[in-house]
């Protein structure tokens, strides 16, 4: 009886397969191949590497934030160009604007979101000496946040690619890849543990958390089927994360 039951299943799977092999590219195969092995093998890499260095310094830190914008860009690019080789519109990558209500409740809960982060780093941190001392442990331990003004200020670029690449590939492409093999909520599932994977360098917390922020932003653009106001809340969340550690060492400093 479950033998008979699991035909459909198989068809099914069969024919997502089907889909995948004749209508995406070599170049899209390899997009994808990018995000399953070579990003998470580098994300480990600089975990491992991480944690081995006693101390990073300024000039180094703004060195890796440029060479991780540059990376952040390539990939992007890359995926525009896929899209545009293969002739599909933009509006199926999730660059296009949904319709209303959506578009109006979407740019709502950006603002929404962006408005008490922006409280909250502003006005919410009061942390005790104890919290303060423990959280720049972990920051120091994660040698990616800034530290200074210097550091802050090219961070911030850092964030905004972050919230644009990320989104345009996890997000918009990914999704649309497994699609056919693994449905919406499939989707949502394979590209937010993806997601994690490419965050490693964070420990096995830092791919939890990133694994459910992934599908938070998958869910969201499932709803809506536009790229941009997750783009904005994503780069959102990154720049005040970037704030919020700036004072931290600064209170530190100050302490």
């Amino acid at each position: 009886m479950s033998a008979v039951g699991d035909v459909p299943r198989y068809e099914a799977l069969m024919s997502g397969i089907d889909s995948l092999a004749s209508t995406r590219s070599l170049f899209e195969f390899a997009l994808v191949g990018l995000a399953l092995f070579v990003l998470p093998a580098l994300s480990l890499f600089y975990g491992f590497r991480s944690a081995r260095e006693r101390r990073v310094g300024s000039d180094q830190l703004i060195a890796r934030y440029f060479r991780t914008m540059l990376r952040g860009w390539v990939v992007a690019g890359a995926v525009l160009l896929a899209w545009k080789l293969a002739g599909r519109p933009f509006d199926q990558l999730g660059l296009g604007w949904p319709p209303e209500p959506l578009g109006a409740a979407a740019i709502a809960v950006a603002a929404a979101a962006v408005g008490i982060l922006a409280w909250q780093v502003t006005f919410g941190v009061r942390p005790s000496e104890k919290d303060l001392a423990g959280w720049k442990r972990q920051l120091d331990a994660l040698k990616l946040a800034p530290r200074n003004a210097r550091e802050l200020l090219v961070f911030i670029p850092v964030s905004v690619t972050a919230g644009v690449w990320e989104e345009l590939f996890y997000r918009g492409f990914l999704m649309w890849f497994f699609a056919p093999l693994a449905g919406v909520f499939g989707s949502i599932v394979i590209t937010s543990i993806i997601f994690g994977a490419g965050h490693a360098y964070q420990g096995w917390k830092g791919v939890v958390r990133t694994t459910f922020a992934g599908a938070f932003f998958a869910t969201g653009y499932a709803l809506t089927g536009s790229l941009w106001w997750l783009m904005i809340l994503h780069a959102a969340v990154d720049v005040f994360a970037g704030v919020l550690a700036w004072r931290v060492y600064s209170m530190h400093r100050n302490a």
